[in-house]
Parts: C-alpha cells; sequence; structure tokens
C-alpha cells in the first residue's frame, strides 16, 4: 500500500492542473523523470518493509542512500550516520555496507534526548526537537535485519561519541543533524577522517524547516577537496576528491592507527 501511494501521483496529472500549468516551483513540481528503481529492486525492498516505520526519509532517498552506500564498498573504510533517529536510514545503510565490504562496521550515533546546538542559522528548529527515539530500538531494529555490524553510540558527535571512532577511517556519511552547528561540528571533525573517494549525504539540504543545515553546506562550494551535488530530492552529496585535512586538524579524538 505505501509503495501504491507513492506512485500515485504523476508530473501528467499535476500538470492537468491549469494552477501548476508553468509552474516551476520545487516544492510542487514532480520531475518528468519517470526511472524509479526503487520500485522494483527487489533486495532494497525487501529491506525497505523492515525499516519504513523508523525512519522520516521517503523510498527516493533511502534507496540514494542505498545506492550510494553499495558504490564506495571498494574503498574500505567504515560508515557512519549522524543523527540517526529511530535508526531506519541507518540500518538500510548498514546492510547494505554488510553486503559489500565484509568486516566493515556501522556507526549509528544520536542523543536521542532530541536535535541539539539549534541557534540563529535555523528557521524553525529550537532544541529537543525528535526526542521520540532510543538506542533499545534502534538495537532491536538492527537485530531484526540480523545485524551483527552496527554499534548504536549515544550521546553528543563529537563531543561525547568521537572518542570511540577517533582511530576509524569513513568511506560512507549520512549527515541527518537538521541544524547548522551541528552539521558543521561532525564535518569538521569528520572531514580528515574521510578515505578520498568518500560519499558524505546531507539529508537536510532540501527543506525549508532545516535551513540551517542547507546554509553549512552552501559554504563548502569552492572547497577544493570535495565535489558537492544538489539533488532535487533534497539530500546534498558531497565527494571527498582530495586529502589535504589531517587528523592533528579535527577537533577531537586520537590519530588513527
Amino acid at each position: 500500500m505505501r509503495r501504491a501511494l507513492a506512485g500515485a501521483v504523476h508530473l501528467p496529472r499535476l500538470l492537468a492542473i491549469p494552477a501548476l500549468r508553468g509552474h516551476r516551483e520545487h516544492s510542487t513540481l514532480i520531475s518528468a523523470a519517470t526511472y524509479s528503481p526503487w520500485r522494483v529492486d527487489a533486495d532494497f525492498l525487501a529491506v525497505y518493509d523492515v525499516v519504513a516505520d523508523s525512519t522520516l526519509l521517503d523510498e527516493m532517498r533511502l534507496y540514494e542512500l542505498w545506492r550510494l552506500a553499495g558504490q564506495v564498498g571498494g574503498l574500505g573504510g567504515d560508515a557512519i550516520e549522524v543523527g540517526c533517529w529511530r535508526g531506519g536510514a541507518g540500518c538500510l545503510v548498514a546492510r547494505r555496507v554488510a553486503g559489500h565490504s565484509p568486516g566493515a562496521r556501522t556507526f549509528l550515533c544520536d542523543t536521542f534526548a532530541g536535535v541539539v546546538k539549534a541557534g540563529a542559522h535555523d528557521p524553525t528548529y529550537v532544541g529537543g526537537e525528535h526526542a521520540d527515539a532510543s538506542a533499545d530500538g534502534v538495537r532491536a531494529l538492527a537485530r531484526r535485519l540480523g545485524l551483527d555490524s552496527v554499534e548504536v553510540l549515544e550521546g553528543v558527535f563529537p563531543e561525547d561519541t568521537g572518542p570511540a571512532v577517533a582511530d576509524r577511517r569513513f568511506s560512507f556519511v549520512h549527515m541527518d543533524l537538521d541544524v547548522y552547528q551541528g552539521s558543521r561540528d561532525a564535518f569538521a571533525w569528520l572531514r580528515p577522517r574521510l578515505l578520498v573517494g568518500a560519499v558524505v549525504v546531507f539529508d537536510d539540504y532540501g527543506f525549508a524547516l532545516t535551513g540551517g543545515a542547507r546554509t553549512f553546506v552552501d559554504e563548502l562550494e569552492g572547497d577544493p577537496d570535495f565535489v558537492i551535488v544538489h539533488n532535487l530530492n533534497g539530500h546534498a552529496v558531497v565527494v571527498r576528491r582530495a586529502a589535504t585535512a589531517t587528523v592533528a586538524d579535527a577537533p577531537a579524538g586520537g590519530p588513527p592507527s
């Protein structure tokens, strides 16, 4: 039923509404592209059906995470999600990583007390939102998927939980922190630990409620170390193309081994 509803509205039906003809506002116009591989990818759908009630992401964004996490498997390194809520997206990523990178681990980080570090850059968040989740709930979801490669880190990242992964290198990162300062702090800490070719997906880029996260990603424009792609699904995808920073530049944690 969920998949049927997701595919129920298409561009021709929207353009049949006179008020929308010629309208190009992203928030109301669905792309004319009709290729929707997430609807026929049996492996993805099997995992999606388990995690769908534990994530706020739609099928399109989840499928992008699924595909990208599979494409960086040859780099080595681990995966990390900062801001995992109930673990749906993170466990989906972990399942994909486990299938392509045996031995890799996926770290799912959250305060489990709601959003922190909201500030002047954030148009709607004030702090404490999305507190309706627990570390035990995320661990239970990982067990349902048969994942023994998932580690849940509870606390503010990186101040509280960064030391637990200070010796890790990462090939895939999902950032879902909603706010400017949280995104900035987490990315600064992770930056010297990103492998060349690593992918960082910012979930919050394209949404009005999370303008602070978008402001931070926009600040990365022109940085020679990264390629940035802004997708119409709301994601910003940042790819590391050079490794000029060192772990000594990171704000916390010891050097990788």
